[in-house]
C-alpha cells in the first residue's frame, strides 16, 4: 500500500467519518423533500388520468351517466389537483447534483489532506494545452466539472473531470467526457506522439469532425423548407470547410502512423508521430504494457494520451461521476462512497508509479 494512506483506515474512523456523518440528517431532510415533490408529480399524473377512465367506463353503460360523472368527479379532482401544485411550488428540493456540490464545498478542504497533497479547484489545465495535446479532434465549448492538483514523489500532476463539446445554432455535439490527467515528461520530447485506442478520435480526425459539424450546422438552413438554393448553399460550404481544413492540415505538424511490431498493442491502439524514431523511443514494450492496463484499471475501452514538449497527458472517456463523496440516496456513513473516492485518486499514483514518471530512466 502507498505510504502517504496506509493509515487512512484510522484517519476514516477518526476523523472523516464524524465530519461526513454531521451531514446526515440534513442528507434525511432533502431526500424527504426530494420524494416529496416525486410523489406530487406521480400523484398529478394519477388524477389527470381518472376522468377518462371514468368517462369511458361510464360511457360504455349510459351517455347521461358518464357526463353526470364527469361534473361531479372533474371539479373535485382540480381542487386536489390545486392543493399538490401549491405543496409543489412551496416544496424547495435540492437535487442530486446540487447535494454532491453542497458536500464537495463543504467538506473537500478538510477531506483531501488525508489522500495526500491535494489541492482542490486550485488550477486548470486550460483550454490551450489541451489543444496543444492533440488528443481532441475539434472542440468550442469546455465544461469542467471538478479540477485537481496534486503532488506524489515529487511529481506534481493536474486532474479535470471535464466535457468538451462543439456547440452549434441548435445542438451541441459531445466528442469527449471523461478525466484528463497532465504530468510532466521524464522525456523532453521535439516531436509530437499520440498513442490512442481504436476508434477513438483525436487531431487525426480534425477535418472529419470539422466536415460533420459543417454538415449539421448546414442541415439547420432547410428548417423553412428545400429550396434549391439551399442544396447549393450547404455543397459550397462543405467544399469551403474542405479546402480551409485540408490547408492547416498541411501547414501543421503532420503525424504519421507508427507500426510496431508488437501484435496485441497494435490491435487495440493507434500511434502517430511527427518522429518515427522519437515514437519508438517513447512506445516501449514497458509503456506498451503499462497503457493496456491503464484501460483495466479506469473500467473504459477509451484512453489515449500525448508526448508533447516537456509534458504527458492521459485523457481518459468515461460516462461515470468520479470523484464524488457523497450521494443523496445513500448515507454519509456508508463508507462505500469515501473509499470510492480513495481508489480514483489511487489510480492517479499508480499511473506516476506504472510509467515510471518520477524517473529518468524511461517510460
Amino acid at each position: 500500500m502507498i505510504d502517504e494512506i496506509k493509515s487512512f483506515d484510522e484517519a476514516y474512523r477518526k476523523e472523516i467519518l464524524p465530519l461526513l456523518a454531521e451531514f446526515e440528517p440534513y442528507r434525511k431532510e432533502e431526500l424527504r423533500k426530494y420524494n416529496i415533490k416525486n410523489t406530487v408529480w406521480i400523484l398529478v399524473f394519477a388524477i389527470l388520468i381518472v376522468p377518462f377512465i371514468i368517462f369511458i367506463i361510464a360511457f360504455n353503460k349510459d351517455n347521461s351517466s358518464a357526463l353526470v360523472a364527469l361534473f361531479i368527479v372533474c371539479p373535485c379532482l382540480l381542487a386536489l389537483i390545486f392543493v399538490l401544485a401549491v405543496t409543489y411550488t412551496s416544496c424547495k428540493v435540492t437535487t442530486p447534483k446540487e447535494f454532491k456540490n453542497f458536500i464537495k464545498t463543504h467538506c473537500f478542504q478538510k477531506i483531501l489532506p488525508h489522500f495526500g497533497n491535494f489541492k482542490w479547484k486550485h488550477r486548470l489545465i486550460g483550454e490551450e494545452l489541451l489543444e496543444k495535446s492533440d488528443l481532441f479532434p475539434y472542440f468550442n465549448n469546455t465544461h469542467i466539472d471538478d479540477y485537481f492538483n496534486g503532488q506524489y514523489k515529487n511529481i506534481s500532476f493536474f486532474i479535470e473531470e471535464v466535457c468538451l463539446t462543439v456547440k452549434s445554432k441548435k445542438h451541441n455535439i459531445r466528442f469527449f467526457k471523461g478525466i484528463v490527467i497532465l504530468f510532466p515528461s521524464n522525456k523532453i520530447v521535439k516531436a509530437r506522439t499520440i498513442v490512442s485506442t481504436k476508434g477513438d478520435l483525436t487531431k487525426k480526425n480534425q477535418l472529419l469532425v470539422q466536415m460533420f459539424v459543417a454538415l449539421i450546422s448546414g442541415i439547420e438552413i432547410f428548417k423553412d423548407g428545400y429550396a434549391h438554393w439551399k442544396w447549393i448553399l450547404l455543397i459550397i460550404v462543405l467544399a469551403v470547410v474542405f479546402l480551409i481544413m485540408k490547408t492547416i492540415e498541411k501547414n501543421n505538424e503532420p503525424l504519421d502512423e507508427v507500426l510496431l511490431e508488437d501484435p496485441k498493442f497494435a490491435k487495440r491502439f493507434n500511434v502517430y508521430s511527427s518522429d518515427q524514431v522519437e515514437a519508438r523511443y517513447l512506445v516501449t514494450p514497458a509503456f506498451m504494457e503499462r497503457m493496456q492496463n491503464l484501460q483495466t484499471a479506469f473500467g473504459t475501452k477509451n484512453v489515449k494520451c500525448s508526448f508533447f514538449e516537456d509534458k504527458i497527458m492521459f485523457a481518459i472517456s468515461t460516462d461515470k461521476d468520479l470523484f464524488e463523496i457523497g450521494d443523496l440516496f445513500t448515507p454519509m456513513t456508508d463508507p462505500k462512497q469515501i473509499y470510492k473516492f480513495r481508489e480514483e485518486l489511487l489510480s492517479i499514483y499508480k499511473m506516476i508509479e506504472y510509467f515510471k514518471l518520477n524517473e529518468k530512466t524511461g517510460l
